[in-house]
């Protein structure tokens, strides 16, 4: 194949690639699914004074065997990147870059050289007139555990009502309301039952001047059991989150299930309230 990039070099299993046009470019990133879901590593150079580099240099590596479910047994493939005579690289003093951040996958810049766009989650882009691969590599590990600050998955012995929620809530402080996006307060008895997907829930002192709240996406019963999808859609609505959570935790037999990982009542209410992980997700 004419565009085929070239095999420059072969040791102890692991190839050596140079490309330099945007054919083999795309070969090479059509091969590795394009790296959605990857992680960048070692990423350099981070600080440039303004000035091109020389080279731009980092590691990607994308999961190839194993689910994504915390301490669980994984296989990542993974190649090492040199970028050569650096035409154009935007990281700069305001980009964040964090290697814990799963990328989008990465698109080919083809602009008086070639080039790679990708997001560290800040989008940044280089241009060049050769690429160096080194790969692939297969590493062996344990998936690392990671929780989301806005989102979580229950799973209750049985599923409350619209009303429940709001008698919880009062007392633990929070007075609130159940509305529709973009909509005035609604009695609990207004709600649907079991399927009351889509409803906000919202402080009665905050119904005014917002629009959303705390999000229960997917409400239902499933095996016997209620199963609950419940996100922080509005942002400042920490306070309210939180009791929302402290309750889920509190309730007989509770499975929560955050990020990558699934918590018992008691190790959610740990979490939430002092950060603590469950031992089986502490991985030296």
């Amino acid at each position: 194949m004419e565009n085929k990039y070239t095999i420059s070099n072969k040791f102890g299993g692991v190839i050596l690639l140079k490309i330099n046009n945007v054919q083999q470019l795309e070969q090479w990133l059509d091969e590795n699914h394009w790296f959605h879901d990857a992680h960048i590593y070692n990423l350099s150079p981070l600080d440039t004074n303004n000035r091109v580099p020389d080279e731009v240099r980092f590691t990607i590596s994308y999961q190839i065997y194993g689910n994504y479910e915390a301490g669980t047994p994984k296989k990542d493939k993974q190649y090492t990147v040199t970028a050569k005579n650096i035409r154009l690289w935007t990281f700069n003093s305001e980009t964040y870059y964090s290697p814990d951040h799963c990328i989008e996958g990465i698109e080919v810049i083809d602009n008086a050289g070639i080039g790679l766009r990708f997001d560290i989650p800040s989008i940044v882009e280089f241009i060049c007139s050769e690429i160096t691969i080194i790969g692939p590599q297969v590493i062996e590990g344990i998936t690392k555990a990671w929780t989301s600050e806005r989102e979580i998955s229950v799973e209750l012995n049985n599923l409350p009502t619209a009303s429940d929620w709001v008698n919880w809530l009062s007392k633990e402080g929070s007075y609130v309301a159940w509305r529709y996006g973009y909509g005035e307060a609604k009695s609990p008895n207004k709600l649907p039952y079991p399927d009351y997907s889509g409803w906000f829930l919202q402080e009665d002192k905050r119904i005014e001047n917002t629009d959303f709240g705390v999000l229960f996406k997917f409400v239902e019963v499933r095996d016997q059991k209620g199963h609950i999808t419940i996100e922080k859609y509005d942002v400042n609505a920490e306070s309210l989150w939180l009791a929302i959570n402290r309750i889920v935790a509190n309730q007989r037999l509770a499975i929560i299930r955050s990020g990558n990982c699934k918590f018992e009542g008691h190790e959610w209410l740990d979490f939430v309230d002092h950060g603590l992980m469950p031992e089986r997700y502490i991985f030296k």
